[in-house]
């Protein structure tokens, strides 16, 4: 996410694992360097470029152990102009993780939606929110 833009989401299959391995190619590979390819300066949240100068940007994640391997580590390095590497963020900052934010958002508006009676209704809420 960005101050203009957000990435699609991107649904892990239940009973998935999320292994470096399947971080860095299905998310990092796919999900994040189709959203940071975008071009489009307008256009709905999920299709307009995430800045106006991609070189300013920084990649921030969190400490899941998928984040913090050493294959994601060297990937980032690889593929990304700037990232916050390991042990680079300070621990539960929500002032540094406006993702927390979001989350507290889509949960507000599903709580309010009332049963959600499937996967696929739960998917369409959650891209709709």
């Amino acid at each position: 996410m960005s101050h203009r833009a957000l990435s699609e989401l991107h649904f892990i299959l239940v009973g998935q694992t999320v292994s470096a391995e399947y971080y860095v190619s299905e998310i990092l590979g796919k999900t994040l360097m189709s959203t940071m390819n975008r071009k489009r300066e307008r256009g709905t949240v999920v299709e307009r470029k995430m800045l106006k100068n991609m070189s300013r940007a920084i990649f921030q994640q969190d400490g899941a152990p998928a984040h913090t391997a050493n294959m994601t580590q060297n990937w980032l390095r690889s593929n990304l102009k700037s990232f916050w590497a390991k042990g680079t963020s300070p621990a539960n900052s929500p002032d540094l993780s406006p993702i927390e934010n979001i989350w507290s958002i889509l949960k507000d508006d599903l709580d309010s939606i009332g049963e959600i009676k499937d996967i696929k209704m739960l998917e369409n809420l959650l891209k709709t929110a």
